[in-house]
């Protein structure tokens, strides 16, 4: 929330009211209702923030709001009667991740969606994440895929990999960590070069 409020603060200027570290106290206002619309969806998956955009994925469907929050349009269209986990952007294509029938992409916004699962073995997504050009998907049962062309095919990516029930991911860009089920956080290096799949490989992050 803090690294939100930073951001926000160059969007707000200057009120004239700060808080400590030089924050105004308006940055704060898009943050608060980003956090409070995660606890309101009962049974939400995810948010994530495209532009002036919010998509919220849910067990009843995928959700969109172009307000910060204050109303909210269930998106048509997507032909799933899955629950929604996950969603994320890379460049101007929205994606979101199903729990059982897959990938869907919007290359126009989100008027429109389709099915991206060509070379997903498990289409039981957990989350999404962007690292650069790549896009990678956790699956329930399937580990880790990859798709180095926004999702038009996947491949795995599980080269030690020790458990493939992946409930979570996360970069910094120069990292993806696989958060596991009773198995550990395992860590990939991201390729700044295009590299054979085989050399795309996890190693377990010591945890305290």
């Amino acid at each position: 929330i803090t690294r939100l409020a930073r951001a926000f603060n160059k969007w707000v200027g200057n009120t004239g009211r700060t808080m400590s570290g030089g924050v105004d106290i308006k940055a704060m206002d898009v943050p608060k209702k980003l956090f409070a619309t995660a606890r309101a969806f009962e049974e939400g998956g995810s948010l994530t923030v495209v532009g002036t955009e919010i998509y919220a994925c849910t067990w009843g469907g995928l959700f969109h709001s172009t307000n910060s929050g204050d109303s909210w349009t269930h998106v048509n269209g997507i032909e799933s009667g899955a629950p929604f986990f996950a969603c994320t952007s890379s460049g101007t294509d929205r994606f979101v991740g199903t729990g059982g029938d897959g990938i869907f992409r919007s290359t126009d916004n989100g008027v429109s969606w389709n099915a991206v699962n060509h070379g997903l073995t498990s289409r039981d997504v957990s989350e999404l994440a962007v690292a650069g050009t790549y896009l990678y998907a956790a699956t329930f049962c399937g580990g880790v895929f990859l798709s180095t062309n926004n999702g038009t095919s996947w491949t795995s990516v599980n080269l030690g990999l020790t458990n493939k029930s992946v409930y979570a991911l996360a970069t910094n860009d120069t990292y993806l960590f696989a958060g596991t089920t009773g198995g550990g956080v395992f860590r990939l290096e991201v390729p700044k070069i295009p590299l054979p799949i085989t050399l795309h490989s996890f190693s377990a992050v010591p945890l305290p």
